[in-house]
């Protein structure tokens, strides 16, 4: 394929042809960065970590709230905090090295390495939560998808918490087009290739990251990352006929007070009494 067709803009959520959450090489680098405390290339720094589990340990305290499901739970930071503050904790992740990572740091946590979009539980959990802006990672059937399955796994009074970007972090994210020249072991591949990357942004607030990669044999592959911003009314947009419903909103998983001007907006969700679900 020539290097034109390659580096044209996706369109919007269009796959990657290459593996990139589940990839082992690109998983391994992933979990360095999750495990730096003063980087947030992968998970909030330590102290912010911390301070989300104490404010969502306030909010949600284990005596009424005792069972948990991290989604995304990466080498369970967030899971092994909730464990000690007297929780039963779940935690889900694509990725075997932060799984087995997370397993070896607590083994009182029960961790799987799967899709949390499989999640095929009942009733199951009084606390779901989805951190670090993942909800709009998936493309929005999957993502109604996931509002459905988390409704099933809810119990009666469950509480469903998620962050996702603002519309004015979109609107400020600048376009950008770029190439180095990996030699070796790269973030995303340990062969010597060509890297260029780009992000492009898309109607509705969307935008995307797109790293391709060229090989000296030819061989080139594609990994695309998107997200999207949100209002409070698009969110409302998102859980309709889902059976959720929303109940609140935060600047974050700290419990700092919602501003539309600032980066993200974290949304407490529960069962809608009033609104059944299709499953």
């Amino acid at each position: 394929m020539k290097l034109y067709e390659l580096l044209k803009p996706p369109f919007p959520y269009e796959p990657s042809t290459r593996a990139f959450w589940d990839d082992p090489y690109i998983a391994k680098n992933m979990l360095a960065f999750h495990l730096d405390p003063n980087e947030e290339a992968a998970s909030r720094k330590l102290k912010t970590i911390h301070d989300s589990v104490a404010f969502m340990t306030d909010s949600y305290p284990p005596t009424s709230h005792r069972n948990v499901l991290d989604l995304g739970c990466g080498p369970g930071l967030y899971a092994n905090l909730f464990e000690q503050a007297g929780y039963q904790v779940t935690g889900i992740d694509l990725s075997k090295s932060s799984i087995e990572y997370a397993q070896s740091v607590n083994p009182r946590v029960s961790y799987h390495v799967g899709n949390y979009l499989d999640l095929d539980a009942v009733e199951a959990y009084d606390l779901i939560v989805l951190i670090y802006c993942d909800f709009a990672v998936l493309k929005p059937t999957d993502r109604n998808l996931l509002l459905s399955k988390i409704h099933r796994a809810l119990k009666k009074e469950g509480v469903f918490l998620f962050d996702v970007f603002t519309t004015s972090y979109v609107e400020r994210l600048e376009p950008y087009q770029s190439w180095s020249h990996e030699k070796k072991d790269g973030f995303f591949s340990p062969k010597p290739h060509l890297l260029f990357s780009s992000r492009t942004r898309y109607p509705n607030f969307v935008f995307g990251e797109q790293y391709v990669l060229l090989e000296e044999t030819g061989q080139s592959s594609s990994i695309h990352v998107w997200n999207q911003g949100f209002t409070p009314k698009m969110i409302d947009a998102e859980l309709e006929g889902t059976g959720l419903k929303r109940c609140a909103l935060y600047q974050d998983f700290t419990g700092n007070p919602y501003d539309p001007a600032l980066d993200t907006i974290m949304v407490t969700v529960t069962k809608d009494k009033e609104e059944g679900v299709s499953l």
